[in-house]
């Protein structure tokens, strides 16, 4: 009776084994193409996947990494392409001013024009007609007729203008003498912008702002008249 209660104990025992063994790798698939693995036994947790017979594997986010079930290679892994960095757009250069847009020149004066830090050392300067004024490559202009000039200055692209008009003011006369007590108005032509007027010795004759020259004593003196940036002069002679 000992011996039969031995032998059922050891045939229980053996079934128990056999019985953990399949349960913890049973080698069966289930629906999914995987089965358990109670005891990882493959290192890859507890439950795992054999598709096409490959080896253990897993299926991260649901993708198996064997092509068509039946590759023994894993599928390659296609490295992302990062998007292109988009080019940035130029900025675009300011536009070029000249810092007078109009004025008034006398024949044989000059004016230097100046832009805007816009334009740089890189400013091509055109006359519209050199006959009246001519332009040098620093803005420099020279007034040589009466007359209405354009001058355009150019850079990156852009250009600005500039209206000058070109007057050719005279006085007289240019000569002129005088007694003592006597007046005599000096005249000037060609303009009427304003004028400011001045004598080299007072004591010999004086001036008016309206060109009234006055002989005070005997002597020479020089009359001026600064107008439009050109300076006329007279030259006055008082007798007694």
């Amino acid at each position: 009776m000992k011996k039969i209660r031995r032998i059922l104990c050891l045939a229980l025992c053996l079934a128990l084994c056999f019985s953990n063994a399949a349960f913890a790798h049973s080698g069966r698939t289930d629906g999914n193409g995987g089965h358990r693995d109670n005891n990882n036994v493959s290192g890859l947790g507890y439950y795992h996947y054999h598709c096409g017979g490959n080896p253990a594997h897993l299926h991260p986010n649901g993708v198996c990494p064997y092509q068509g079930g039946g590759s023994a290679d894993p599928a390659p892994v296609v490295p992302s392409t990062p998007d292109p960095s988009p080019t940035p757009t130029p900025k675009p250069k300011p536009d070029i001013k000249i810092k007078r847009k109009t004025t008034k020149m006398a024949v044989g004066t000059t004016f230097l024009f100046k832009t805007s830090k816009a334009g740089g050392s890189n400013v091509k300067w055109i006359t519209s007609n050199s006959k009246v004024a001519k332009v040098y490559r620093n803005g420099k202009v020279v007034a040589r007729r009466a007359g209405w000039v354009t001058i355009t200055a150019k850079a990156n692209g852009s250009n600005d203008k500039c209206r000058i008009k070109i007057v050719d003011p005279r006085m007289t006369p240019t000569r002129l003498n005088l007694k003592v007590g006597e007046s005599k108005r000096i005249i000037v032509k060609g303009s009427n912008s304003k004028k400011k007027w001045n004598t080299s010795k007072r004591k010999i004759a004086t001036v008016t702002d309206k060109g009234v020259v006055t002989g005070n004593s005997a002597g020479s003196s020089k009359i001026t008249v600064r107008v439009d940036g050109k300076l006329l002069k007279c030259t006055v002679t008082v007798t007694k």
